[in-house]
């Protein structure tokens, strides 16, 4: 008996990338994540950006569906027992509520301004 799987890519889009890590502001998002990150080459602390609802549950590919996480944090919420099973269960401070708008990031400067 053979096992198989099926494979599935996503293509992510790399503002959505950039936009929540820009709104980290190079701290994980989790709420109370006390893991020292470590900096890269290039100046920026290394973080993850996770889909809170799966782009292979349905979830889009959009900064409300991303948070910029530690490593730590990021393996904890696929493995770990705080594993979101629906956007109800999501607590990230960015995340909108009735009673608080979401948190975006400031606009990317373009070459005019």
């Amino acid at each position: 008996m053979t096992d198989t799987a099926t494979i599935r890519d996503f293509i992510r889009d790399p503002y959505v990338v950039a936009a929540a890590r820009i709104r980290a502001g190079q701290c994980c998002e989790m709420p109370a994540c006390e893991t020292r990150l470590f900096t890269q080459e290039d100046g920026t602390v290394f973080l993850e950006v996770h889909h809170i609802v799966p782009l292979s549950e349905g979830g889009v590919d959009e900064l409300l569906n991303a948070a910029a996480l530690c490593p730590m944090c990021h393996r904890e919420l696929h493995h770990g027992k705080r594993r979101l099973t629906s956007v109800r269960d999501c607590a990230l401070p960015f995340w909108p509520s009735r009673s608080r708008p979401p948190v975006l990031p400031a606009p990317m400067p373009t070459a005019n301004s």
